[in-house]
């Protein structure tokens, strides 16, 4: 009997033992539809440049994960908010810096771009200072946001929030905005799904910083470094493998 006890005592360890590694093992991403780089296909699968990128990182890192797609706004607070919790695609500027644990480069694109329609003669100026004098459409959340309020846009003023970037173009196609700030490939896409020809609007102005705007993950602060480094040495060999992807 005393040995049967000590057997049974055994295995429950060795089982709450690999119940603590896999938790350990676990995390949670989190994203948004954001095409090329993350978005749902027509076969219901949640790819893209940056997914795919993403999913050969944790099958490196033997980490166990599962991706859940949320609005933006959602998807920044919980993995700002909640441990073991990766976010991607995620632009590494402005206030956010201190918010998470950040693992660089995923990918490279050609960052924001301010447009205005192509009939729009009167739309002129060299630098976001001068741009205050026109209406501007962006999201409340986001790169884009960030980089606005920081150059001194007032939300009301001639800073004009919209629910989604779709609808931002919408504004601009009936002149309820002046200007519209984008990334450059999604904005490409958005217009031919909304049905408007590329050649409609015009880039008056890049915001593009020296070599190209950088993607990332971020990790919350509260997830162990053990595991961001995992990731990280991860990454590290799965771009040596190829080359981070440009858009």
């Amino acid at each position: 009997m005393p040995n049967k006890f000590v057997l049974s005592f055994l295995l429950l360890l060795v089982a709450i033992s690999n119940q603590l590694h896999a938790q350990q093992d676990s995390i949670t991403v989190v994203s948004e539809e954001w095409p090329p780089y993350n978005y749902t296909n027509e076969q219901g699968e949640f790819t893209g440049i940056s997914t795919e990128i993403v999913k050969a990182v944790l099958a490196e890192a033997k980490l166990n994960y599962h991706i859940e797609v949320y609005p933006w706004s959602r998807a920044f607070s919980m993995a700002r908010d909640n441990k073991n919790t990766l976010l991607y695609t995620v632009y590494r500027v402005g206030d956010r810096l201190d918010k998470f644990q950040w693992i660089c480069p995923l990918i490279k694109n050609e960052g924001f771009a301010v447009y205005a329609l192509s009939n729009r003669n009167d739309v002129a100026f060299s630098n976001l200072g001068e741009a205050k004098k026109y209406r501007i459409g962006t999201l409340r959340s986001g790169g884009g946001y960030d980089v606005l309020k920081h150059a001194g846009f007032i939300v009301g003023e001639n800073l004009d929030i919209a629910t989604d970037e779709y609808a931002n173009i919408r504004k601009l196609f009936k002149q309820r905005v002046d200007l519209i700030l984008q990334e450059v490939e999604p904005l490409k896409l958005r217009l031919k799904e909304l049905g408007f020809a590329e050649s409609a609007v015009k880039k008056v102005f890049s915001i593009v910083p020296e070599g190209g705007q950088v993607g990332c993950m971020a990790f919350s602060n509260d997830t162990p470094k053990v595991i961001v480094e995992r990731v990280k040495t991860a990454l590290k060999k799965v771009l040596s493998q190829r080359t981070v992807v440009t858009q």
